[in-house]
């Protein structure tokens, strides 16, 4: 199966993309959602020192989704063996 690998907005989350994360995975899709430092989730405070790199912890964050990708595809039960490493494309909205 080929992967999206899919950065969320600015201060948006993970679940803000769910009906494109569904429309990727029902078309064979492995769909994988960072979720980043500015995430609304995480609620990072504005004066966190790391605000005006955050662009830096964004590339980090998706390499670190690249370097595990193995491990990623091990701890999805029905996955193993199936993701293809070799078709991989990065999409995201906004600042993603």
């Amino acid at each position: 199966l080929p992967v999206v690998v899919f950065a969320h907005g600015f201060g948006s989350d993970l679940d803000g993309y769910a009906p494109l994360a569904d429309h990727w995975a029902a078309g064979g899709f492995v769909v994988i959602q960072a979720t980043h430092l500015d995430s609304r989730r995480l609620a990072l405070p504005d004066d966190d020192p790391r605000r005006p790199r955050m662009w830096h912890y964004r590339v980090q964050d998706m390499q670190c989704i690249l370097d595990e990708l193995s491990a990623l595809e091990a701890s999805v039960s029905g996955l193993a063996g199936r993701v293809d490493h070799t078709r991989i494309v990065a999409a995201g909205h906004s600042f993603g």
